[in-house]
Formats: C-alpha cells, sequence, structure tokens
C-alpha cells in the first residue's frame, strides 16, 4: 500500500530503492542493531548526497517515512496524525523547573555500599545518592535526615539557573561545609556535563507530559507506542549520563576537594563514614539476623535459639544436636564472640572481656550497664537498651537485638532484678523470652545497689531459703538472689494455700506482701520490715524479729496444704471405720473397696471404690479423693 502511494506521487526508481531500504532496515533493527540513519543509507544506497537528501525530504512529504529524533533514524511512517516531536517541544515550552524527586526516580540511582565496613563487621551500611539544584544544595544537604542503614549522602547537583564552574564551586564548598557543621556527612559535587542531563530531564519530562495529558494518544495506538519507545530509550540515556557523572563529577567534604572518585573510591569514602559513626559496631558475621528486618525462618531459629538459653544453660552448646538454624546462629552469635564459655565442669554466660573480645562487644555491655545504673532508680524497659544499641558509636541491627538482649541479662543476673510488665520474676524463663522476642516494651531491668543493705539481714534470710527449700543453693549474698529464693517458695505454693483462711493473721500479711511483690528491694528492706518495724533504722533486734516472722509464715505457708490433705485422709479412715493409717489397715480397706467393685450402681461411688482399691495414703491419691468429692481440681480447690 505504502509502495503504491510512492508510485502515486511520480516517484523515481530511487524513491523505491530508498524507501524499500527504510522499510527493510527498520523491520529488523531490533535483531541487528542498525537503523536507517543518514550514514547507513549513504552506504547502501548508489546516490550523491544531494539526491539522497532531495528523497529523504519527498518521501517525508509524502507521509511514506518520518524521522525518530530520539534514535537519529528514518522509520517507515505507520499511519498515526500525531506529531510527537511537536507535541513534546510544545510541553518543553510549559515546563519551568526540573522536579527532582521524579528525576530521581526515573534515573534508578543504586546507593553507595561501605562494602570494607561490611565485610569486618557484618553490618550493611550505605550512602544515598540525591539529585537537586545548585542554588539550594547548602539548604539541601542540611535537611538530609539518615534512615536506618543509612549514614551519609551524596548529593549531586545540576545547574539549573545556568550557573558557572566558579559558582557551581563555590555552592558545593558552602554547602558541604555547614552540612558538616550540623553533624551530617554530606558530600556535595556537580558534574562536568550538567547541560545533557538537564536536557535529557526535560525532554524525558515533556514526554511524560505528552503522555498523561494529550487526549490524540487515546485514540491512536501506533502514537502511544512510539511514546512508550521513546520514554524508555531517554530513561536509558539518563541513567546511563547520571552513572557517568558520578564518575565525572567535582566532588566537596566539609569545604575540602576530593579526588580521583572512582566507584571504588566512593565505597572506601562510604566505609571510612561508617567506620567514624559507628565506631564501637561489634563484628558479628550472621547473614540470617544482622539485619534490620530478618526473615520468618530467621526469627523462627532465633526463638528456638532464645529457648535453649534460658533453659539449657550450663550445657554444653546449649544442649543443641547437630547444625539446625539455631546451631548455627549458637556458633557465630554465641561460641566465637565469647559471650558462652566453659566455666569448670559446666558453662555459662559470660560479660564480655576487653583482653579477649573478638566480637567487639564490650563497649556495647560496658555502655548498657552504665545507663541502667544512672537509672537505678526505675525499671529501664529493654527497648531502651535497644535503642542505646542502636544509636551512635554501635549501630547494632534490631535482627541481633534480641540474642544479644538475652546474653546480657543473662551475664549480668547477679545484678539485675527482672520483671515482666512491672511485675517482679524470680527467675528469666522461657515466658519471659516470648515476651522479650514479641515487644521488648513487655521486659523491664533494675539495677541492683548494695550500699546499703544489711548483709545479716540477707544472710539470715538466705539461710531460710536453703532450710525450706533444699534446691535452691544460693550462692550470692544479693537482694535479688535472696528475693528470688523467697518467691520461687513463694509461687511454688499450691493455689489453695495462696487462698485460704486458714492460717494465722501474720502469715496472711506476709502472704499478701509475697503475693504483691514486684521489686527485691522494696521486697526486702521496705515491706517485709514494715510488719514488725517501730524504728526507723534496721538493728539487730529488729532483724532477728524479721527473720522469725518469715520463717514462721514461709513453713505455716508450705505445710498448710499436705497438713490439710492428711486432714482429709485421717476423715476418710475414720468415716470407713479405720482405726489407723497402717500399711496394713490401708490393705485392709484396699481388700474391702475390691470386694464390692462395680455393684453400686452409681458412678460417683463406683469411682470412689475404684479410687479406694489403689489408695495407699499418698498426697496423689488423697488429692484424688478430694478432686472425686468437691467435683473439682486441687487448683480450684477453697476451704
Amino acid at each position: 500500500e505504502a509502495l503504491d502511494r510512492c508510485e502515486a506521487n511520480g516517484s523515481s526508481l530511487l524513491h523505491s530503492q530508498i524507501f524499500k531500504t527504510i522499510a527493510l532496515l527498520d523491520l529488523f533493527r531490533e535483531r541487528s542493531g542498525l537503523h536507517a540513519s543518514l550514514d547507513v543509507l549513504k552506504i547502501v544506497i548508489p546516490s550523491t548526497p544531494e539526491e539522497l537528501n532531495n528523497v529523504l525530504r519527498d518521501l517525508n512529504s509524502w507521509s511514506l517515512i518520518i524521522y525518530r529524533k530520539h534514535l537519529g533514524a528514518y522509520s517507515v511512517y505507520a499511519g498515526s496524525d500525531f506529531n510527537i516531536e511537536e507535541a513534546v517541544e510544545a510541553a518543553l515550552q510549559e515546563l519551568k523547573e526540573i522536579n527532582f524527586d521524579t528525576l530521581q526516580n526515573l534515573a534508578g540511582m543504586q546507593p553507595i555500599l561501605a562494602k570494607r565496613h561490611y565485610f569486618e563487621t557484618g553490618a550493611l551500611r550505605w550512602i544515598d545518592i540525591k539529585l537537586g539544584s545548585i542554588s539550594v544544595a547548602a539548604s539541601t544537604a542540611t535537611r538530609f535526615v539518615a534512615e536506618q542503614g543509612t549514614i551519609g549522602q551524596i548529593l549531586l547537583t545540576l545547574p539549573t539557573l545556568g550557573e558557572e564552574q566558579e559558582k557551581a564551586d563555590a555552592y558545593c564548598k558552602e554547602a558541604s561545609k555547614r552540612a558538616h557543621q550540623k553533624g551530617k556527612d554530606v558530600i556535595v559535587g556537580y558534574p562536568a556535563h550538567a547541560w545533557a542531563i538537564i536536557d535529557l530531564a526535560k525532554e524525558l519530562k515533556a514526554l511524560e507530559k505528552v503522555q498523561e495529558e494529550r487526549p490524540e494518544l487515546q485514540g491512536d495506538p501506533v502514537a502511544r507506542r512510539e511514546v512508550m519507545n521513546k520514554l524508555i530509550i531517554l530513561q536509558n540515556q539518563l541513567e546511563s549520563e547520571l552513572q557517568q557523572a558520578l564518575l565525572n563529577a567535582t566532588w566537596y567534604q566539609n569545604n575540602r576537594r576530593l579526588f580521583n572518585l572512582d566507584i571504588n573510591g566512593l565505597n572506601n569514602l562510604a566505609s571510612e563514614i561508617a567506620d567514624k559513626q559507628y565506631s564501637d559496631s561489634p563484628r558479628i558475621h550472621n547473614e540470617l539476623l544482622n539485619r534490620t528486618k530478618p526473615s520468618s525462618s530467621a526469627i523462627a531459629a532465633q526463638n528456638s535459639l532464645l529457648k535453649a538459653m534460658v533453659l539449657e544453660e550450663g550445657k554444653d552448646r546449649l544442649a543443641i544436636k547437630g547444625y539446625p538454624a539455631e546451631g548455627g546462629l549458637f556458633e557465630s552469635l554465641l561460641r566465637k564472640t565469647r559471650l558462652y564459655v566453659a566455666h569448670g565442669a559446666s558453662y555459662k554466660f559470660q560479660i564480655p572481656d576487653w583482653a579477649n573480645d573478638p566480637a567487639r562487644l564490650e563497649p556495647a555491655w560496658r555502655a548498657a550497664t552504665k545507663f541502667i545504673e544512672d537509672n537505678s532508680q526505675r525499671s529501664v524497659a529493654v527497648s531502651e537498651i535497644y535503642e542505646l544499641w542502636e544509636s551512635v558509636p554501635f549501630g547494632i541491627k534490631r535482627g541481633l537485638m534480641p540474642v544479644l538482649a538475652v546474653a546480657f541479662l543473662l551475664s549480668k543476673k547477679e545484678n539485675l532484678a527482672i520483671y515482666r510488665e512491672g511485675i517482679f520474676q524470680a527467675r528469666f524463663t522461657d515466658l519471659d523470652v516470648d515476651y522479650l522476642a514479641k515487644d521488648p516494651n513487655y521486659i523491664q531491668v533494675r539495677w541492683m545497689d548494695l550500699s546499703n543493705i544489711s548483709g545479716e539481714l540477707l544472710s539470715r534470710l538466705s539461710f531460710i531459703v536453703g532450710r525450706i527449700d533444699n534446691t535452691n543453693d544460693i550462692s550470692e549474698l544479693t537482694p535479688i538472689e535472696v528475693a528470688r529464693g523467697l518467691i520461687s517458695i513463694f509461687d511454688r505454693l499450691p493455689n489453695w494455700t495462696k487462698r485460704t483462711q486458714t492460717v494465722s493473721d501474720d502469715t496472711k500479711k506476709v502472704r499478701e506482701i509475697f503475693k504483691h511483690a514486684y521489686d527485691p528491694n522494696q521486697l526486702l528492706f521496705t515491706d517485709i520490715p514494715s510488719l514488725v518495724q517501730k524504728k526507723e533504722r534496721l538493728d539487730k533486734h529488729l532483724i532477728t524479729e524479721i527473720v522469725i516472722l518469715i520463717d514462721n509464715a514461709l513453713t505455716e505457708l508450705v505445710n498448710a496444704y499436705p497438713r490439710m490433705l492428711q486432714r482429709l485422709a485421717n476423715l476418710i479412715m475414720t468415716e470407713l471405720n479405720v482405726t489407723d493409717d497402717s500399711p496394713e489397715s490401708i490393705a485392709e480397706v484396699r481388700v474391702r473397696a475390691l470386694n464390692i467393685k462395680q455393684i453400686s450402681g452409681d458412678f460417683r461411688v463406683d469411682a470412689f471404690i475404684n479410687r479406694l482399691i489403689s489408695y495407699d495414703g499418698s498426697i496423689t491419691q488423697t488429692e484424688g479423693i478430694g478432686s472425686l468429692a468437691a467435683n473439682k481440681p486441687p487448683r480450684d480447690w477453697v476451704d
């Protein structure tokens, strides 16, 4: 059809040859890489330059071919009446300034990684690249705010107002100086061929404007395709120009010019900034957790390791068999960092030693300890420790925080009181770990200061703990250990004992204080002494009264449940006309019960008889009969 129109316009043989050549080159340009440019046509068409130009002008006027400016070549005109070049020129007239946010998105420039810093510390940090105008470089540089993982900014400025090189140098120097005065690591520069970037940016924005605002494109698929193709080509050209601009730009940092900044130089500069900002960053190489947001599988492995840390402390490799995911985490986070080490025949979590600290964790431990000590008048949420470790000069990633925080608490447990949602916990358990992993605000710690504590009171209370609970060997005479021992005794009491009104009034008062205990110091040196205190300060006589009261109360509470069960057992024997609870008498009861097994016709009576058949007088057996009689399990019993 196009050839017919060509002949109808009185074309010559040369017109047909040139038109066919352009059509073939246009058809195979994607694979061949050849475009129907003027240079190519001069080579393949045997004609003079003047004849070639006349024929091309004729074909263009007959709407058979069109010149694609973005390709620098001719193409067969597909029949669209929309003139893209004119539309772009009109849109360019309306553009007054460059939108640098749009330009930033179109450019797709990748941040500069601090590679050496990453290799040494395992923490990924980078410098962002931002585009801006030279005229406002100072305000742009001082407004920079570092986000998670960002340590600085490279500000590549463009002379939007036609600034000369001397003026551009002055603007960039001043911007870098003011950013440094604000404590911001911003490198400011301008490219050698800025106008090419500005022209491409304006043309790209104009083409986008044409694509979005010209209604003619809605019914013209050929023109739409041409606009889209031109957009892609312009975007690629702009990205290439900007990448070259980074390598050829003139850079300034703190009013000082930087030389020979290729890609490697930019990476080294990023590492230098990272080393300066995070001078105490730990050296932990673990791809799973040394990041801001670990994956779900990494978090699952972390939770398994956290539970092993509190449940299996003292065992080799925390009793982890083989090398599951949590086994790898143990090796890189606890063994190689020497946080979990052999201690005699056992293992323990230790405070990092500055003389043998391969992971450089001692500064973070020291800072957290000082922060808790300085706030000893209140409880400190673990989230506050997270914020401290995340800030300069540590920069610990959020993914590492739970494991390091639990290791910190376990290494400092002699001096730290643990709270869950404001309630004191006698021991740091797997439940507390679950709370901490979910939200560090749920767990709080408090420093215990022993300077004003009566050693005699602690010693005598620890003796009570050891007498009543022979499984608890208090090795450290600290408020935390003694309070933990007392609270552990209370926590193990049956629910009935915590509710019964059959104990003495003094015991009820002690039980009430233990029930609401939330702070070791408060419990030992305020709440308990308040039961007997008649003086402002403790003395030996008052300490003796306190110890006698606590000893009697805990002894009564511990014995209350067994005595109640014994009374119940005696009542059972009395009602069955058994004179004593000797083994012979109990054996006689079992024989009597066996003789009437399953003949009562009553399910509850049969259940009672079945329990008597196996009854041996033990607490468990007595509880079973009591539960049957009360229709309640022991945990729900009342007086």
